[in-house]
């Protein structure tokens, strides 16, 4: 019998229950005694004893939690270790409190308890548990994780690692790729929740994937927070004294003109260089805005405006997190379990305990868990984003499938071919997940914002004969760049999600400027086009003037047939019998006469003719690969994409003006404020702050729309 058998059994026979009394030794000290108290009719048993904290130590642990859950109706145990505690529930309506403590003291003499299998077991013994841990019952094993059921198909999944905010994020990033699951969120410190479509997923699903998944993400509960920068630092304890030093304890204004000093230091030299080339950008309002805070000792508003433009970037960055979850999770999504027919009994089995070329049933609302072939039936699935295939695609035995897929209509037998890791959707993620990574710059804000600056410059002085420094610098204060930063990133985001429905990859969004602004486009026979307009339309016909001036169809083929094929589409200007030299050498042609081109083909065969155009669009006719040095890619040869790129361009352009526009209503607002009603700088500073948290709110539903 181990010692912690000694000790609860020293614990029991020290106990008083309500009106139940255990006789106890004289001797025994109130330190060591038992105290329990019952809860919701029995089905909570509260104990409490400092010898509890002896059994709860590391070295005894494991064994306390082995003979507690030795009782099959104890659901959970949650057990303070410095409070020398444990709360025991147990299954509601199963034992009275009587029979929980007998139960209790048998378990307590088995010689060698059951162990159950306990996943994760070593975070026990990490420092995050030394003080309180608690352990579930689920189903024949044990868990951290409590997993609760808010409503139909919703549920909540907790466990103290997900007060990490790595963790937590890299909890959700592998939730979002579990097939069923709907929705996801964190909407508190240590939970995360879940929406699934209905008999998809259940608490045992969720528990395969989280145990696992909290184990490879537990290495990052150990590691520090990085440490702010010193800007960072700055900005916050500037935002601390400048209230202080403003309107309760003026002599610590020194403290902030040297603050707010050493945050304008680094707009200095920029500044100097721009009215060196006589420019007026955002350095110099900058250093303007720092001058007169420290003249009219407006240190709040500038520490306000200081923390906004320091942590703005902060909410786009998490804007783009949220929006490469989802995207990536359309090429991730994968079944936990998949249906296999074994002599006439469909049985189900985990997914990566199957080897390539087993045969899977695949039914009606399932996720294809690989790439492979359909061996038997017939069924509809939607691919867009994978082959760019509109609509429902047929499939029937010979057709290849694609993970991440999704089986609308129909039953097949189909057959894995593909190893994990090594799928269509997994090469695409990849494409994207280069992307996401990649800095992210504003130019379209940036050239709007230094657009108002000498505006704004002027409007200043012309305040400062009306109201003096101080109404200059209310007139001054407001922030161009958050504003339309905001709404030029979700544009770039709700059309990258856009174009990958429709089968486009786009790297980068800005890059669609360039067909808007070319002369000429240039197609050619490196793959094999096809378009289907309404009627007899033909592709040049449907373009309607959106696209460039010239539409060039150069062709390997002889003459005669590249007249064919530009017939076909509508080309009035195609050339025959043109090598990869030909083509590079009829680009560089046009450039020569000052045009920008861009070309349509399949850049890896023609790479010298793509690298020598102003844009390259690389078009898949098939997959073989998707390289990621081309910003654009069309998953199939379907000219109806050309006319969707320029249509969602134009939306992402005019989504952009409208946002530029709105941006500058607070702005505006706040100048006329100060020179008609004599406002105070804070309320320009509050009215631009106002109206950044509107766009946010706007621009983010609009962004989880697209979604």
């Amino acid at each position: 019998m181990g010692i912690v058998n000694k000790i609860i059994m020293n614990l029991l026979s020290l106990a008083s229950v309500g009106p139940i009394r255990i006789n106890a030794p004289r001797r025994a000290s109130s330190r060591s005694r038992l105290n329990v108290r019952v809860h919701k009719r029995g089905s909570i048993l509260e104990l409490t004893s400092e010898l509890l904290a002896s059994a709860a130590r590391e070295a005894t642990r494991r064994e306390l939690v082995d003979r507690l859950f030795s009782i099959s109706a104890l659901n959970s145990a949650r057990v303070d270790s410095q409070r020398g505690s444990a709360l025991l529930a147990f299954k509601p309506n199963r034992l009275t409190v009587a029979e929980s403590l007998e139960a209790l003291t048998v378990a307590m003499r088995l010689r060698e308890p059951e162990r159950l299998p306990f996943p994760n077991e070593h975070f026990l013994f990490m420092g995050a548990f030394d003080g309180v841990f608690e352990i579930r019952r689920a189903e024949r094993k044990l868990t951290f994780w409590q997993i609760d059921e808010l409503g139909p198909e919703r549920f909540v999944a907790l466990h103290p690692l997900l007060r990490c905010d790595s963790i937590r994020e890299q909890i959700l990033d592998i939730l979002s790729c579990l097939a069923g699951v709907t929705h996801w969120c964190a909407p508190g410190v240590g939970r995360v929740e879940i929406s699934c479509q209905p008999h998809r997923v259940n608490h045992a699903i969720l528990l395969d994937v989280l145990e696992p998944a909290i184990a490879d993400a537990a290495s990052l509960a150990g590691q520090a927070k990085p440490f702010p920068s010193i800007r960072s630092t700055v900005v916050t304890t500037n935002l601390v004294l400048a209230p202080i030093a403003e309107f309760v304890f003026p002599p610590l204004g020194v403290a902030s003109v040297f603050l707010v000093a050493l945050l304008a230091a680094r707009h200095f030299l920029p500044a100097c260089r721009a009215l060196a080339n006589r420019r007026f950008d955002l350095e110099v309002l900058y250093i303007c805005n720092g001058v007169a805070a420290v003249l009219t000792n407006a240190f709040f508003a500038a520490a306000l405006m200081s923390c906004l433009l320091e942590f703005s970037p902060g909410l786009l960055k998490r804007l783009r997190r949220e929006s490469e979850r989802k995207l990536l999770a359309r090429y991730g999504r994968r079944p936990r379990k998949v249906w296999l027919d074994r002599g006439g009994t469909t049985v189900e089995v985990g997914l990566y305990e199957l080897p390539s070329g087993q045969v899977v049933i695949l039914r009606e609302g399932d996720t294809v868990p690989a790439d492979g072939t359909v061996i038997d039936g017939i069924a509809e699935t939607r691919e867009c984003w994978l082959t760019g295939a509109p609509g429902l695609v047929r499939k029937k035995p010979g057709d290849k499938l694609y993970a991440a897929s999704q089986v609308k209509r129909g039953e097949v037998n189909f057959r894995i071919e593909s190893a994990p890791g090594d799928t269509v959707a997994d090469r695409l993620a990849a494409y994207y997940k280069r992307a996401f990574d990649q800095p992210r710059k504003y130019p379209d804000a940036e050239r709007f914002a230094e657009s108002v600056v000498l505006p704004a410059l002027v409007i200043g002085a012309a305040a400062l004969g009306r109201g003096g420094l101080a109404m200059t610098n209310a007139v001054i204060r407001p922030d161009y760049l958050t504003g339309p930063a905001i709404a030029e990133e979700v544009g770039a985001l709700t059309t990258m999600i856009q174009a990958a429905e429709a089968g486009i990859l786009v790297w980068n969004p800005g890059a669609l400027e360039a067909l808007t602004d070319a002369d000429c486009w240039v197609f050619d026979d490196s793959v094999s086009w096809r378009f289907h307009g309404a009627g007899d339309e033909k592709f040049v016909e449907g373009l309607n003037g959106q696209g460039p001036c010239d539409l060039v169809f150069l062709s390997g083929a002889r003459h005669r047939d590249a007249a064919r094929i530009a017939k076909k589409f509508g080309f009035s200007l195609f050339r025959g019998g043109c090598t990869t030299a030909a083509k590079k050498d009829f680009i560089a042609q046009r450039q020569y006469y000052g045009q920008k081109v861009v070309y349509f083909g399949d850049c890896v065969r023609e790479a010298e003719a793509a690298g020598e155009a102003q844009l390259a669009v690389n078009v898949l006719d098939g997959h073989s690969g998707v390289p990621a040095n081309w910003p654009i890619v069309f998953l199939d040869p379907d000219l109806v994409k050309c006319r969707l790129l320029l249509s969602l361009n134009a939306a992402r352009i005019s989504g952009l003006q409208s946002t530029l526009i709105t941006a500058t209503v607070p702005n505006i607002a706040a100048m006329a404020a100060a020179i008609y009603m004599n406002t105070s700088v804070l309320t320009s500073v509050l009215l631009t702050t106002l109206g950044t948290a509107v766009s946010y709110r706007r621009w983010k539903r609009i962004l989880r729309s697209a979604e």
